[in-house]
C-alpha cells in the first residue's frame, strides 16, 4: 500500500527550518512566514517571505539544521516546486525577474547602485564591493567632461578581477564569482583635475 506524506514532511525532508535574529523584526516575520508556506503549501505566502527578506536589514535567513544560509534565491526556488498552474508560476517568475543581479552591495548601501561622486587627483576613491557568487558583475564608472581615470578591483587574496586605465572614456568592469565574495574597488584619478564620475552597477 502506497503512503501518502503530508507536503510539511515532504518540504521539511529537504529544507531545514530556518531562523533569524530577533533583533531584526523583518527576518524574524519573514522565518515565521516561510514555516507557513511549507506547511500549507502556499506559494504566494513564500513570495511574502521573499519580499520581507528583501526589506530586512539582514540578507539570509539561515537553516537551523545545516547553519547555511537561505537568502531570496532559495526561496524562490521552494515557491518554484509548490507553483502549481501557470498563474503561480508567472507569479514565482515575476517575483524573481524583480530582484537585484550581480552586486549585492556597494558605496554603504544594496545594489544595484548608481552614484555621482567627485574624485580628487590627491585622493582616490576607495570602497569595499560585494557580488554574488555565479551571478554576472557589471560595474561601470564613467567620468562627466573628460578626465582619465585608473580603475582597479581585487579580492582580499590581492587577485585582480579589473584593471583599467581609461583617457576620457567610461570602464566597464564584467565578471562572474563562482561564491559570493566581497572586493576592494579603487578609482584613480591620473589627470591634474578633479573628475565627477558616474558609479552604476547591475
Amino acid at each position: 500500500m502506497m503512503e501518502i506524506w503530508p507536503l510539511s514532511f515532504l518540504l521539511f525532508g529537504l529544507q531545514g527550518p530556518v531562523s533569524a535574529p530577533p533583533e531584526n523584526p523583518e527576518l524574524a516575520l519573514a522565518a515565521e512566514v516561510v514555516h507557513w508556506a511549507r506547511e500549507t503549501g502556499d506559494v504566494d505566502a513564500m513570495l511574502v517571505a521573499v519580499d520581507l527578506l528583501q526589506s530586512g536589514t539582514g540578507s539570509a535567513l539561515v537553516d537551523a539544521v545545516g547553519g547555511s544560509d537561505v537568502d531570496a534565491n532559495a526561496l524562490l526556488e521552494e515557491a518554484t516546486e509548490l507553483a502549481r498552474g501557470a498563474s503561480e508560476v508567472a507569479r514565482v517568475a515575476a517575483k524573481r525577474a524583480t530582484l537585484p543581479r550581480g552586486i549585492a552591495r556597494a558605496l554603504g548601501g544594496r545594489g544595484p547602485i548608481g552614484q555621482l561622486v567627485q574624485v580628487s587627483p590627491v585622493r582616490p576613491l576607495a570602497f569595499s564591493l560585494t557580488a554574488r557568487g555565479g551571478e554576472q558583475a557589471l560595474l561601470h564608472i564613467g567620468p562627466t567632461g573628460g578626465g582619465e581615470l585608473e580603475v582597479s578591483i581585487v579580492d582580499d587574496t590581492g587577485r585582480v578581477f579589473c584593471r583599467e586605465r581609461a583617457p576620457g572614456r567610461p570602464v566597464l568592469c564584467n565578471w562572474r564569482p563562482a561564491v559570493t565574495t566581497t572586493y576592494r574597488v579603487s578609482i584613480r584619478v591620473v589627470s591634474p583635475v578633479a573628475v565627477t564620475t558616474v558609479i552604476t552597477s547591475n
